[in-house]
């Protein structure tokens, strides 16, 4: 049920993505960095076995909100992509960082 959902989601998208832009070229976009950078923000586990939903949905708004934000301040838009990238980094790094005091204490 899960891979029949998220095929029909992808799908959905990608017709969205094909009726908004007018093209449909099958070269990825930044969309592989966006998707990495949500579940990584949202707190799910790269490792598996932990993580939620509202998370990932409330990384998405919030990574969102710095590309608009940064858009609106007149930022190069490919420097808008190294802020996200370096926040995702941090909260990798916490995350981590996290995870090894946990074990330690």
């Amino acid at each position: 049920m899960a891979y029949a959902l998220t095929g029909l989601f992808a799908a959905a998208g990608g017709l969205t993505l094909t009726a908004s832009t007018g093209i449909g070229t099958p070269i990825p976009g930044p969309y592989t960095l966006l998707a990495v950078a949500a579940i990584v923000l949202g707190g799910v586990s790269l490792a598996g076995g932990r993580g939620g939903m509202i998370g990932p949905i409330v990384a998405v708004f919030v990574l969102q909100l710095v590309r608009t934000d940064l858009t609106f301040l007149g930022v190069d838009p490919n420097f808008s992509t190294v802020v996200q990238g370096l926040i995702m980094v941090a909260v990798v790094m916490i995350g981590a960082f996290v995870t090894l005091r946990r074990k330690n204490a």
